[in-house]
């Protein structure tokens, strides 16, 4: 492991305050309001005046989301505070700038002494800006009060301090210009620093006057210009301390050339971010890296120490750094109990299909379809257990060798006699774990093979883009004539003539004929030249069964849609032809109550005339 990734950490300077809740943002404090900026997508925060030390630490993590930076206190000691930033995710491309950036353009530098990154005040001496119209931009800075104070001696940690974010196009020697102006000789000399170390060779700086601005570069601590060695390209700190307080500081020019006479007229190079925000500087400043590690010879980069995309199905957690020339041998067992669990899942889902095929297929004691065997004439779900059935029991094409079928793993079909709550299940599957996991343990690649796809190809220009149980074929040779428009696989059986189109972008999608032995196999060839490729596959009887699925459940044109729509259609006619039933009987019961109201009038009028007859005769009589 050549290198771990790491987070980017940038931490302050210690600073004074009593608790997390005391106001840490306004004149004199370590912050100042005004609009943060952090993080790689420069997720801008307000600070606002007043604000306590907690709650800027609250409205950074609230756009921890956005920025990728999240903050945290660090108390040093009672009453001692740090403000760590640190990136929620390793990796380099996590990187920022959390300062203004001070750019190269050419071989110049140039720094306006107002756009530092940050400030600290030290030994009574405090920093601030000015206005003045005759300075480079319209201002100066200058460390009060001018009393006559000098920082020689362990100047980091004495002098006021200004800080500035430089990024160096090229590592190599830098002259130092320095504009500035000294209301008396006792305020006219300042040091620069890199990294925070005062440079020996850019020390006591001088020469200043009181009738204007001017550009010095004598150090007299070496007494030759002052210039700084930079080792190595990049964004560093580039820090101004005060010799004397009371100099007027205008302008800074870092330039490699030797011979370079400042004119005056020298426009910054700044990339203005996070101006005035801090009055304290950083202790720490590292920056994200990558992991890298080298496999066989082959340098990995990723952005995280957790890497699971180099090789398929193996994680590897990177915890540290191997020494130089220390090689780490790595095996990779198989996890056969997730192996096994899958299959287990597997037979057991199969279990569950048998029990709702059972169920719509149940008979009662005298051999007439029970109330839950709604499905019991279905000749699709019929058909589709039996191809299911067929798949489970047979042997997979292409492997000669045991196991080669679900009987060499210990899974077998039997019947389940039924229960108070099960009726009669045919052709259930049933586990010898002990089999299996001896399978599993003694050959765990051809255990695979029974139940997965399995595709080699001596071309790694040739891959797999779809298939089909319609493909007969596992071994053949492929012959790419791409100058003559030919395709064609070669086999024991003859020859066979592939179609093929061009893919947009490059390569080709070569298809087997439908009714040919390559019906449903379909290979992408990213090549762009003439090419044989050796080919063999397998199909595992998972592969199998969900080829087998997929084509019946198609949400378009499967087996089950197709079953449905008829079902259907055959409603939507079943109910046409009641309504039109219903509708016949209506009318002929309309006729046959129109026909006895008829004979009834009728039976009446005849039983008025039957007591007529009776009513005569009985006079008659009397």
């Amino acid at each position: 492991m050549d290198a771990l990734a790491s987070h980017s950490v940038k931490t302050t300077d210690t600073f004074a305050l009593e608790n997390e809740d005391t106001v840490a943002v306004g004149s004199g404090l370590p912050f100042n309001a005004g609009t943060l900026t952090l993080g790689p997508n420069d997720v801008e925060i307000t600070i606002e005046e007043n604000d306590t030390l907690a709650q800027i630490i609250t409205k950074i993590n609230a756009s921890s989301d956005a920025s990728n930076v999240r903050a945290t206190s660090i108390q040093v000691s009672d009453g001692n505070y740090r403000l760590q930033l640190k990136t929620t995710e390793t990796g380099a491309a996590n990187n920022y700038d959390l300062f203004a950036i001070h750019e190269q353009i050419g071989n110049e530098i140039v720094i306006e002494a107002e756009d530092y990154s940050y400030a600290i005040d030290r030994s009574g001496d405090s920093f601030s800006t000015v206005a003045d119209v005759t300075a480079s931009d319209g201002n100066y800075v200058v460390a009060d009060p001018s009393d006559g104070d000098q920082y020689n001696a362990s100047i980091e940690t004495t002098a006021p301090e200004l800080g500035y974010s430089v990024n160096f196009a090229e590592a190599g020697r830098y002259y130092i210009h320095v504009a500035g102006q000294a209301p008396n000789t006792s305020s006219d000399s300042l040091h620069i620093g890199l990294e925070r170390n005062a440079q020996s060779s850019a020390q006591h700086i001088a020469g200043f006057g009181s009738a204007g601005y001017t550009y010095e570069t004598q150090s007299f601590e070496i007494g030759a210009p002052a210039f700084i060695d930079v080792a190595e390209p990049g964004v560093q700190n580039v820090q101004v301390y005060a010799r004397e307080d009371g100099l007027q500081l205008d302008q800074i020019i870092l330039t490699t050339d030797a011979s370079y006479v400042a004119s005056g007229a020298e426009v910054s190079t700044l990339t203005p971010k996070n101006q005035g925000i801090f009055n304290i500087g950083f202790a720490i400043e590292e920056q994200a890296s990558d992991a890298q590690l080298t496999i066989d010879g082959t340098t990995i980069t990723r952005s995280t120490n957790n890497i699971d995309d180099l090789i398929e199905d193996v994680s590897f957690n990177i915890n540290q750094i191997t020494p130089p020339g220390t090689e780490v041998t790595v095996d990779v067992e198989p996890d056969t109990e997730v192996a096994r669990s899958a299959i287990i899942n597997f037979v057991d889902r199969y279990n569950d299909l048998r029990v709702f095929y059972a169920q719509q297929t149940e008979t009662n004691s005298d051999g007439t379809p029970s109330d839950s065997a709604i499905l019991r004439s279905n000749a699709t779900l019929r058909g589709m257990m039996d191809s299911i059935v067929s798949e489970l029991t047979s042997t997979v094409k292409g492997l000669t060798e045991e196991p080669n079928q679900l009987a060499d793993l210990g899974i077998t079909l039997s019947d389940f006699a039924g229960d108070d709550e099960t009726p009669l299940t045919r052709n259930i599957l049933i586990i010898d774990t002990d089999r299996l996991d001896t399978a599993l343990l003694g050959n765990f690649e051809a255990v695979r093979d029974v139940f997965e796809f399995d595709f080699t190809s001596d071309n790694n220009d040739i891959q797999v883009f779809s298939r089909s149980n319609g493909t007969t074929l596992n071994e053949f040779t492929l012959n790419i004539d791409i100058t003559n428009g030919v395709f064609e696989a070669v086999h024991s059986g003859g020859t066979e003539a592939l179609d093929f189109s061009a893919i947009p972008g490059g390569g080709y999608l070569i298809k087997g004929p439908a009714g040919s032995d390559l019906d449903g196999l379909e290979l992408i060839y990213g090549g762009s030249t003439d090419s044989t490729a050796n080919i063999s596959f397998t199909q595992g009887i998972g592969d199998r069964i969900f080829n087998e699925l997929d084509v019946a459940l198609d949400s378009q044109e499967g087996l089950i849609v197709t079953e449905l729509d008829s079902i259907t259609s055959s409603d939507e006619r079943l109910t046409a032809t009641i309504a039109r039933i219903d509708e016949q009987i209506e009318r002929y019961r309309d006729q046959q109550l129109t026909r006895f109201a008829a004979l009834e009038a009728l039976i009446s009028s005849v039983n008025t005339i039957l007591q007529s007859l009776d009513a005569n005769a009985a006079a008659r009589e009397s």
